[in-house]
């Protein structure tokens, strides 16, 4: 799935562009670190990091016009992408954006609040993460050293083209037949309800911000994808 780069590239010189390239560079780290324990099915750990990848990759992009703004991944930030393309924004999925700013109290299960939930389709997770990345990485004009993107894509390192179908990478076994990993949260009376399965049905809900294990008891729930369920041997 092979998507047109923006039209808005920008050739950076000097110490603005070492800020931007280490911001891009932190990103890119956190990123790949997220995509392998996406694909190894350790979806909390895999969208805290790419929380943190997306957060450093849009702190780059602000300070290419000298802007900055703290904290983890908010909504200040992506709104922030306006100031540098429209174009850019556009191409941002919000509702993406706002799941990986969810994702990222994952950290503390202590502090979640009554109702707090999420759902993360390993599979569509990557989609848009891959496809994100690929927009913030092709906005900066080449270099003369290489990008750590670029460095690894030429390489054709697995950990960058597995389960990557903006770059036309291989399938797992699993993601070839059709299935995902999918995990599902939430808190109900300060109680942590986790739900792990794996699915190769559409889901029930759309959207990234969709409900998971809606309940009207608190006893019973329903999951936002069909689950599979695996014969015994």
């Amino acid at each position: 799935m092979n998507q047109k780069n923006l039209k808005i590239k920008k050739t950076l010189q000097g110490k603005p562009a070492k800020k931007v390239m280490d911001f891009f560079s932190a990103g890119f780290s956190d990123y790949i670190a997220a995509r392998v324990l996406l694909n190894e099915a350790l979806l909390i750990q895999g969208t805290v990091l790419a929380s943190t990848a997306l957060e450093k990759y849009i702190k780059g992009i602000m300070a290419i016009n000298g802007n900055e703004s703290h904290g983890h991944l908010k909504k200040a930030h992506w709104i922030s992408l306006k100031n540098y393309s429209q174009e850019l924004y556009n191409r941002c999925n919000i509702e993406f954006l706002e799941l990986c700013q969810k994702s990222y109290r994952l950290r503390y299960l202590d502090e979640l609040p009554d109702g707090f939930n999420l759902v993360i389709g390993q599979i569509e997770f990557l989609a848009e993460l891959d496809k994100t990345v690929q927009n913030f990485e092709s906005i900066v004009a080449p270099q003369d050293r290489t990008r750590t993107y670029e460095h690894t894509k030429n390489s054709n390192d697995k950990r960058l083209f597995l389960n990557n179908l903006v770059l036309d990478g291989p399938k797992s076994l699993g993601a070839a037949a059709g299935f995902q990993h999918v995990c599902e949260i939430r808190i109900v009376k300060g109680n942590l309800i986790e739900m792990q399965y794996e699915s190769n049905k559409p889901p029930a809900r759309i959207g990234f911000m969709r409900e998971a294990l809606t309940t009207l008891d608190g006893q019973t729930f329903s999951t936002a994808f069909e689950y599979f369920h695996r014969q015994q041997a």
